[in-house]
C-alpha cells in the first residue's frame, strides 16, 4: 500500500513540474510576443516619422525648384 501511495505521489510530483514548465513556458511566450509586439509598433512610428518627413523634403525641394 504504502508503495503505491508513494507511486502515485511521484506521479503527481512530476504531473505538477511538467505543469509548472508548461505555465513557465506560455509566460515567456507571451513576454516575447509582448516585446515583439512593441517592436514593432516603434518601427511603425518610425517609419512614419520618416514618411512624413520625406515628403515635408519633397514638397520643400519642389517649392525650391519653382522658386528659382
Amino acid at each position: 500500500m504504502r508503495y503505491r501511495e508513494a507511486d502515485v505521489k511521484k506521479t503527481v510530483e512530476m504531473e505538477l513540474l511538467v505543469v509548472k514548465n508548461e505555465k513557465d513556458r506560455m509566460a515567456q511566450t507571451i513576454h516575447d510576443y509582448e516585446q515583439k509586439i512593441h517592436e514593432l509598433e516603434s518601427f511603425k512610428l518610425r517609419l512614419e516619422k520618416q514618411h512624413v518627413e520625406d515628403i515635408e523634403r519633397f514638397k520643400s525641394e519642389y517649392q525650391r525648384q519653382y522658386k528659382d
